[in-house]
């Protein structure tokens, strides 16, 4: 039976680029009107996503958070960090500006769909960034559990007794991440492992090629911080040469930690929360523009005596 929970947050820029990417391809398959399948299609895709990870996960009165980061978000600190040499997926594959446009589509539907949807988005932090501060928010507990839903190995960060981690594949909780991965992510472990293997979701590159996997699940046990690792390696008893190389790439791996670390949230993330609030009239109205089915909520069961066909609500 699966776990329910009674907050979920989800990383939606994820959500919708994985709906997007779907779509990319039925339309190239089916030779079908890019505009519609691509973009438009991909909010329909990802709304239905939604649906499951309610029917699948959430009580009837779980909250559902979506996280949002924008176009830039924090891409231009990471350059300054790494001299400019950092390169975000998102410009690598050199997304439109359509894409974004229809994700603040996709934004519009979301605050006028359920009263249970929270949209959070801060100006240059990425989602991630706020899981931390949100977490603290929710209080998890023994009858509080939240799920966090993303593809990006960061968000595991923030597994505990009583949360939990979803890459769209499998649910974890620390003992099945440290079955899968080999180490608990509590503290700086996930950072330190980015940090040495890399991270293709964030483009982080692996700096210690061919490293063995048991120095680097040694690394990310035994040290709490980089400067940890660095102050202590001399000391351990990993083969020189793998001490040797660690040493020659350790600029290279502190900006990849620093690239790995979550940035503060300035202030109260209850500032940053918009509540949504079901407004039946005016999802039709995007429904129909996007030319989406109608949801079931905009027909009611109540038949009109004479002609016994359903009366929309709208």
């Amino acid at each position: 039976m699966k776990r329910r929970y009674h907050s979920i947050c989800i990383d939606a820029n994820n959500l919708f680029w994985r709906a997007f990417c779907v779509n990319t391809k039925n339309a190239l398959v089916k030779k079908s009107d890019v505009k519609f399948h691509i973009y438009i299609g991909a909010i329909e895709l990802a709304l239905k996503r939604i649906k499951e990870i309610i029917k699948t996960y959430a009580y009837k009165d779980t909250i559902l958070y979506f996280l949002f980061d924008n176009p830039e978000s924090k891409i231009n600190i990471r350059k300054i960090l790494s001299e400019g040499e950092y390169k975000h997926p998102r410009s690598e594959k050199r997304v439109t500006r359509q894409f974004y446009n229809t994700i603040n589509i996709f934004v519009e539907v979301l605050k006028c769909y359920s009263d249970n949807f929270r949209i959070v988005a801060i100006d240059q932090l990425e989602a991630d960034d706020l899981t931390y501060p949100l977490v603290q928010k929710i209080k998890p507990a023994e009858d509080n559990f939240v799920l966090f839903i993303s593809a990006d190995m960061d968000w595991s960060r923030n597994i505990d007794d009583y949360c939990h981690w979803f890459n769209w594949v499998t649910i974890y909780d620390i003992k099945e991440f440290k079955q899968k991965y080999g180490f608990s992510p509590v503290g700086n472990a996930v950072q330190l492992y980015k940090a040495i293997h890399g991270d293709n979701v964030d483009n982080i590159k692996n700096v210690v090629p061919y490293l063995p996997k048991e120095i680097l699940l040694d690394i990310v046990t035994r040290f709490t911080s980089i400067d940890d690792l660095f102050s202590n390696l001399w000391k351990q008893d990993y083969p020189k040469k793998w001490k040797i190389k660690i040493k020659e790439v350790e600029r290279e791996i502190k900006i990849n930690y620093q690239l790995a670390d979550f940035l503060i949230v300035d202030g109260d993330i209850e500032e940053y929360i918009i509540s949504s609030k079901e407004d039946l009239k005016i999802l039709k109205f995007w429904y129909d523009l996007l030319e989406i089915p109608d949801d079931p909520r905009m027909l009611t069961e109540r038949k009109d005596f004479f002609t016994r066909k359903k009366i929309s609500r709208i």
